[in-house]
């Protein structure tokens, strides 16, 4: 039996990838989105790493939702496990799906500084060898094949982080259009204070979200916190994205042509 047969608590969607490309800025914006319920743990990692554990587990993570909320999780890890494409479709032959996509050399630069631990005494460029870790992360059409081979394309949404930096509502909106929620109404202004605190464009993304009356809590966390965040480390990724290895790109180059005719977007900025 497949786990949206249990439809009083299968998630209906699903955010499977990518890491490092601000899957939880967009956990904790759906989390405040009143007719959304997330798992109270962002990853989850049942169709990667707990799949022994079986379906009632599962579905335990959704056991609080209210029956008129969406249920879903995000995972990002679901993106590059083999596995876990062909254990969502025969679990959730039905469930939404989407993936927010990095340019693979930045991506890979902020993997590399958050687990440089992994990689001692190597500089990025050297970190980066075809076939490993770094690397096979940002191949993203190899990883997405899988996916658009199981499910239709219309259960399939793909996010450019490139335009969650430059129009974050315009991609709230888009996103909120498929997974069917509402857009939420455009709250009054909030005040030049909570402006200075959170990230820069917060008034344009508190009015597509709709969290005009959450502002005191986006300030002391939550929100705020994911907010001021991704402020922070995209001024720092901006800084750092790959710029120490452009020899990188041909790394990535056959994937992106790829990935470009899967996806039917133009990428000819990630070749820059």
């Amino acid at each position: 039996m497949t786990l949206d047969k249990n439809a009083t608590l299968a998630p209906q969607f699903l955010g499977i990838g990518a890491q490092r490309a601000a899957t939880t800025w967009l956990y904790q914006v759906l989390r405040h989105h009143p007719d959304v319920f997330v798992s109270e743990k962002k990853e989850v990692h049942y169709f990667d790493e707990n799949y022994d554990r079986g379906p009632d587990w599962y579905l335990d993570h959704f056991s609080k939702a209210p029956p008129d909320r969406l249920r879903g999780e995000i995972t990002p890890n679901y993106l590059d496990c083999p596995a876990a494409a062909s254990r969502i479709a025969h679990d959730l032959p039905n469930v939404k799906l989407f993936a927010v996509l990095r340019e693979p050399i930045s991506r890979a630069k902020s993997s590399y500084e958050l687990l440089r631990h992994r990689f001692p005494g190597k500089s990025f460029a050297e970190a980066c060898q075809p076939g490993g870790y770094l690397v096979d992360l940002g191949l993203y059409a190899k990883h997405l094949k899988r996916f658009y081979q199981l499910f239709d394309a219309a259960q399939i949404h793909i996010i450019l982080y490139d335009d969650l930096q430059a129009a974050p509502e315009t991609v709230l909106i888009g996103l909120y259009d498929f997974l069917g929620i509402s857009h939420q109404p455009q709250p009054e202004m909030v005040n030049q204070g909570t402006n200075s605190v959170l990230f820069p464009r917060t008034q344009r993304l508190i009015q597509a979200i709709g969290l005009g009356g959450a502002v005191e809590l986006a300030k002391r966390g939550g929100l705020g916190d994911a907010i001021r965040y991704f402020g922070r480390q995209t001024k720092r990724w901006q800084r750092s994205g790959g710029s120490d290895a452009p020899q990188l790109h041909t790394l990535f180059a056959d994937d992106i042509g790829e990935l470009e005719r899967l996806i039917d977007k133009d990428l000819s900025r990630w070749r820059r």
